[in-house]
């Protein structure tokens, strides 16, 4: 993992943390100039926009997740946002809300402060209805309490969206070093009854330009939010500032969109009823592909056969370039087949062609609703 990407972990980690104790600054509270900061608690520091002015409802999080060494010397690291979904392995730890006063000022009491580890302190301000805020990340070696953090200045361009390209004006008005690298990851919008909320998907990492093309496989035609993030070190200080989200709409749409889709029954592809669910262009919502007299998983008492191959029919043989199989399992078997006749199939390499696109699990196979999307390109 590279130090940008690390970097960027330490922010993401950041947002996931539960935190305990502080308070925010009151949402109602004018916007002032903030003061010089004052020494206070364990760490403390100032929190602002880029005007250097206060930031009404502003909150500040502090977590410990490295020791100095690993900050300051060597942040090749593991991804920080894997270690919580491994609650008993002691690698989580807990956030400390800032006091954050109406004028920018803030601080985190002695006792909330670890000794030997290095400290992590996020801030951001009121997010948009439906969108993420700003949000800055900053951390630096501890030391003799209490420490004075780094201003923590939030980073709040303008992100355009012009159909799939992504454009922003360059780091400015924060503190930075000589290098900054910018990632950009997008979330395709979930839409409604949709499950849990889908995943961010980075499509540029550690560039130095200021702007991005979002790949059209990777949101198709859907309505996705984009974010940028922008790492940079300054001395001793390392800095990861997300900008506002930004509302995209895709452009693209695949081969697939549409089709008929099809499973196996008796060692054959027997066509499925109804529209195929694996074509719709939802990118997030898994349904079940059923044959003619095979239950529904939306009753209860209904138990799934088991299917070894899923496929669409593209209508007509053709060259395939890419296919996105969308799905919140993952078979370790899963393979990825193309079909010029329905009955005999070979794995598919890019740019084969082909009539039929199919994915087999042999050993694990396809029972209920466990597909989303297969998107030929």
């Amino acid at each position: 993992m590279g130090r940008w990407s690390a970097l960027l972990a330490a922010a993401l980690f950041l947002t996931a943390c539960t935190t305990t104790g502080g308070s925010p600054a009151s949402p109602d509270a004018p916007v002032v100039p903030v003061p010089p900061a004052q020494p206070a608690g364990g760490a403390y520091g100032r929190l602002m926009d880029a005007d250097g002015n206060s930031v009404p409802g502003g909150a500040v999080t502090l977590t410990q997740p490295f020791d100095d060494n690993i900050v300051l010397l060597s942040v090749r690291l593991v991804s920080l946002g894997t270690f919580c979904l491994i609650p008993d392995a002691g690698l989580c730890p807990s956030a400390h809300g800032a006091d954050v006063s109406d004028d920018g000022l803030w601080s985190v009491p002695a006792d909330e402060v670890e000794e030997g580890k290095a400290l992590s302190l996020g801030g951001r301000g009121l997010a948009p209805e439906g969108g993420l805020g700003a949000f800055t990340s900053v951390s630096v070696p501890n030391g003799r309490p209490p420490v004075h953090v780094p201003d923590i200045v939030l980073w709040q361009p303008e992100v355009r969206v012009a159909g799939n390209a992504v454009t922003w004006p360059a780091l400015t008005g924060v503190p930075h070093g000589p290098r900054v690298r910018y990632d950009v990851y997008v979330v395709p919008d979930a839409g409604p009854g949709a499950v849990g909320d889908p995943e961010p998907v980075r499509v540029a990492t550690g560039v130095r330009r200021t702007r991005a093309v979002v790949p059209g496989w990777q949101v198709e035609d859907e309505d996705y939010r984009v974010t940028v993030v922008a790492s940079t070190r300054r001395g001793r200080a390392a800095y990861v500032y997300t900008a506002p989200s930004a509302d995209g709409t895709g452009t693209s749409t695949p081969l697939s969109r549409g089709r008929p889709c099809s499973t196996d029954r008796g060692g054959r592809q027997v066509a499925a009823v109804g529209t195929c669910p694996l074509t719709d262009g939802d990118l997030v919502r898994h349904e079940q592909v059923r044959l003619r007299g095979e239950c529904s998983v939306d009753r209860s008492s209904c138990r799934p056969p088991r299917h070894t191959r899923i496929c669409v029919d593209l209508g007509r043989s053709q060259p395939v370039r890419r296919v996105v199989v969308r799905s919140p399992f993952d078979p370790a078997d899963r393979v990825v087949e193309v079909s010029g006749d329905g009955r005999r199939f070979r794995d598919w390499r890019p740019g084969d062609a082909g009539r039929w696109v199919c994915v087999r699990s042999s050993r694990y196979g396809f029972s209920g609703a466990v597909l989303s999307e297969i998107s030929a390109w």
